[in-house]
């Protein structure tokens, strides 16, 4: 890689100078900081938000347990059709 080709371009940030921001643009965005910063949220937002929480940890839960049960059932209901071979070796 050259790096004559590079100096000149370092050069040119040597030249670069501050700059004030006008006033309006400044007081705009100083305001727009700060009604980010006070976002609330309204009661009926929580309540809801944590009932929908909780109804998907409830579904989470129920599904995960809930297959062993099924799985339990089949199990049954295969045996006593006896499409289950006995894995034990004495009897």
């Amino acid at each position: 890689m050259n790096t004559n080709n590079i100096s000149p371009n370092l050069d040119l940030l040597d030249r670069i100078k501050q700059v004030d921001a006008p006033a309006f643009l400044f007081t705009r965005i100083r305001s727009k900081i700060e009604s980010t910063n006070n976002i609330r949220f309204s009661a009926p937002w929580v309540v809801a938000g944590s009932f929908v929480l909780l109804v998907v940890v409830l579904l989470n839960v129920t599904i995960v347990f809930g297959n062993n049960k099924t799985d339990v059932k089949n199990n049954n209901l295969s045996q006593s059709l006896n499409l289950m071979s006995d894995n034990t070796l004495y009897k």
